[in-house]
């Protein structure tokens, strides 16, 4: 099997949201004109980035 073209792998997660919260993320991702999951994904990733390189320039 080619690596490039392996299945990708991924898991769902779920998030309980007030219905104008759900409004303003499709909102944003529309006007990113990206999905409502490809937006949440990359809105995620880099908080979860930032905050980790936070707490290790704590640690130092």
């Amino acid at each position: 099997m080619n690596v490039l073209h392996a299945p990708m792998k991924t898991a769902a997660l779920t998030l309980r949201l007030r219905p104008r919260h759900q409004r303003l993320i499709r909102q944003a991702a529309e006007l990113a004109e990206e999905t409502t999951s490809e937006w949440a994904r990359g809105v995620l990733m880099r908080a979860a980035q930032r905050q980790i390189r936070q707490a290790e320039r704590q640690e130092e």
